[in-house]
């Protein structure tokens, strides 16, 4: 009876984990998101060559519809009528004001969707790497003001009130940010109020770091452990990661097809139905740092998608790259998640190319430091005061002319939208080899992991599977 018992709950915690994508607002042209853009995305992820299907849940940065005031982002119906799961996401560095056209959102999903939007909903997310941005590394490439650890405390009870008494009262409520925000002492505040903590790591953008593909994964391990030791015995959910196919060097950081299969075979792989992951990201076509796994919606991708065991645990690296080369500088308006939570921020940042905001001006001449904020575009009319231009999440910010700023709901809150002629194209070429070693062992003391899954450490990394759920789980349930 007591093993049938280990059994069901190692089942269950497994099948309770969700794999899927970040989703900005945007299409990559700069324009709003429709409800069939967002069904296409939807699909097409499900749809992956070698995924099995298991791409099915959508990770959200606002409530707010691309271009209104305050209306029910499309990916809503479209997440009803494709049946993809949601962590649902309120953009909370844009000020008071506008949180509450999010919260008004928000209510009329709850009022419109009902159970339907219950039975889809992971968690909800109150802002992303808002806590980061106050910091002076953000500061040096964004005015944006994020949001301090009280603000955000305080939006966290706004929702808890909103959903009391609705189909979301049971939702689990989190924040998004950086380890290193995380393990802020002065940060608590936000550990405490949440149900989650959601972590964001690139080692790609670890450029104080020994960043080279061979030691992405115990730079994204060791940065996951930070957060867990932070977040005081609550779930820690990847909410984005990835390694891009095309971009700059950042430091060892290399951008190539081959480094972006290793990466996620081996940091992805051992995590997928084991841990809430949201990866970064389907498609993201023409980005000066390109971090989709497809180059368009229904296309192969560029690299093997299906997991085998060798690849869960293995540390083999790619001995050669082939970088994705192309014509031009394209840039689509989708953001770059430049560095988050996995960057060393004691040193000095690298640059990226700015992308232009429609109506506005900017001095193009330089690039601006690159701020690691890791954030997909959010399409949000009116989140800004005139003068003050929203930050670019994830890409590097262009000097603003207050004297000649966005008009008020013409651009997204996050992101911005390409104008002129930003275009390109790119296709990938160059070959790589993989060494077959790097086998680790299970052998450590197993602690608990944000979807109720142990971790296994071992001297080889951290190996997450439905093995080592099982065996955690037997060991707690042996001692009851």
């Amino acid at each position: 009876m007591r093993s049938s018992t280990v059994a069901s709950l190692a089942m269950a915690a497994v099948a309770s984990a969700h794999t899927g994508f970040n989703y900005g607002a945007l299409n990559q042209d700069g324009s709003v998101k429709s409800q069939n853009d967002f069904e296409a995305d939807f699909k097409a992820a499900s749809s992956l060559e070698g995924t099995d299907g298991k791409f099915n849940s959508a990770r959200l940065y606002t409530m707010v519809q691309g271009g209104t005031d305050s209306d029910v982002i499309s990916a809503i119906p479209a997440a009803v009528k494709t049946d993809t799961t949601l962590l649902l996401g309120l953009w909370a560095s844009a000020g008071e004001e506008q949180f509450k056209k999010e919260l008004t959102a928000l209510k009329s999903a709850i009022d419109t969707y009902g159970d339907k939007l219950k039975d889809l909903v992971v968690g909800i997310s109150i802002g992303s790497e808002d806590l980061y941005r106050l910091t002076p590394e953000s500061k040096k490439s964004s005015p944006n003001p994020g949001a301090e650890p009280d603000t955000l405390v305080g939006y966290v009870k706004e929702v808890r009130d909103l959903i009391k008494g609705t189909a979301l009262e049971g939702a689990k409520l989190g924040h998004v940010d950086t380890w290193t925000a995380w393990v802020n002492g002065s940060n608590s505040a936000v550990v405490d109020a949440v149900d989650w903590l959601g972590f964001d790591g690139y080692p790609y953008f670890q450029e104080a770091m020994e960043n080279d593909i061979k030691n992405s994964k115990n730079l994204f391990d060791d940065s996951m452990e930070k957060t867990r030791a932070a977040a005081n015995g609550k779930p820690v959910w990847i909410t984005e990661t990835g390694w891009p196919v095309k971009g700059p060097d950042y430091n060892k950081g290399q951008a190539s097809i081959e480094n972006a299969e290793w990466y996620y075979q081996n940091v992805g792989c051992p995590l997928f139905g084991v841990e809430n992951v949201w990866w970064y990201m389907l498609v993201e076509a023409g980005a000066e740092v390109e971090f989709g796994v497809a180059p368009s919606l229904g296309a192969a991708p560029y690299y093997n998608l299906t997991c085998s065991a060798t690849t869960s645990s293995s540390s083999a690296a790619p001995s050669a790259t082939g970088k994705v080369k192309g014509s031009g500088s394209a840039s689509s308006g989708t953001a770059l998640p430049t560095g988050s939570s996995g960057t060393n921020f004691s040193g000095p940042h690298s640059t990226l190319v700015p992308v232009p905001v429609p109506g506005s001006k900017y001095n193009f001449s330089d690039t601006a430091p690159a701020a690691p904020s890791g954030f997909a575009p959010v399409a949000s009319a009116g989140a800004h005061s005139t003068g003050n231009l929203p930050i670019l999440a994830g890409e590097a910010q262009p000097s603003f002319d207050s004297n000649n700023p966005p008009s008020l709901g013409s651009y997204a809150t996050g992101s911005a939208s390409p104008t002129g002629g930003y275009s390109g194209s790119g296709s990938g070429s160059g070959s790589g080899s993989y060494a077959s070693g790097g086998s680790s062992s299970a052998t450590g003391s197993a602690g608990p992991s944000s979807s109720g899954p142990a971790t296994i450490t071992s001297s080889a990394g951290r190996l997450t599977s439905a093995g080592a759920a099982l065996v955690a789980l037997a060991a707690a349930v042996a001692m009851i």
